[in-house]
């Protein structure tokens, strides 16, 4: 399998933003851009979003670049898959509630269970502080999150002060 170049961002609903992500991807040659809070989410075949426009991928189609195939849409999640791996990305706004947060997990772990023959990659935001990525406490999200990456057989990479978005 060849090397994926990703990109995660929170682009924050704004455009500005967007063109710069556009043009980093050019220029970074990223094959796949996970993109939490995106301003627009193209109707386009190179692009997938969750069925609230709060997440979406991004694959540019270009020479050497894997073809995005979409697979599910969720609430604040979205699966594809990319050159052999399955890539959710996921956006839980920090104004969800508690309860909001844990639905929503359940459903990302519904659609990593539809691709469990595949390496799956988890990435966005999740709104959610953990000791465990670096954050001096962990929050009530933290704990479901790792408690939910842990029954999961998922890794979280966040470590420090190193940024993931």
């Amino acid at each position: 399998m060849a090397t994926i170049r990703f990109l995660q961002c929170n682009i924050n609903h704004c455009a500005r933003a967007q063109d710069l992500l556009a043009q980093t991807m050019a220029q970074w040659l990223i094959n796949v851009a996970v993109v939490a809070d995106p301003y627009v989410i193209p109707s386009r075949d190179d692009w997938a979003g969750d069925v609230g426009n709060l997440v979406a991928i991004s694959v540019p189609a270009r020479d050497g670049s894997p073809p995005l195939r979409k697979v599910a849409r969720g609430t604040g999640s979205v699966l594809v898959v990319v050159g052999g791996v399955a890539i959710v990305g996921v956006y839980f706004p920090p104004s969800w509630p508690l309860a909001d947060f844990e639905r929503a997990l359940a459903e990302v772990q519904a659609l990593t269970a539809r691709v469990s023959h595949l390496p799956v990659i988890v990435a966005g935001d999740f709104n959610a502080k953990s000791t465990a990525s670096g954050s001096p406490a962990t929050s009530p999200r933290g704990e479901e999150l790792e408690d939910w990456a842990a029954a999961s057989g998922l890794m979280l990479l966040n470590r420090g002060r190193e940024l993931t978005c």
